[in-house]
């Protein structure tokens, strides 16, 4: 198995590819956590809008964050 690793990073290179900056960027990546907190720091301003173009109302909202936390931040560890 590490040896077809090491031939499919060899043919990411060759291809022009930069392995070491998709590892770099992966571990500078957002967590789900830290997306979900950007989430409601725009809710919190007033950023959310619907289809309509409308600021979200505080019951959807609510919604939201039962969501989020009953689905998203359960199952993704953070």
């Amino acid at each position: 198995m590490a040896r077809a690793e090491a031939l499919r990073i060899l043919g990411e290179k060759v291809r022009g590819g930069d392995p070491a900056l998709v590892k770099k960027a992966t571990r500078q990546a957002h967590t789900m956590s830290q997306l979900c907190d950007l989430y409601w720091s725009g809710a919190e301003k007033g950023r959310l809008l619907t289809r309509r173009r409308e600021p979200k109302k505080a019951s959807t909202l609510l919604s939201d964050q039962g969501r989020i936390n009953k689905h998203i931040l359960r199952y993704s560890g953070t």
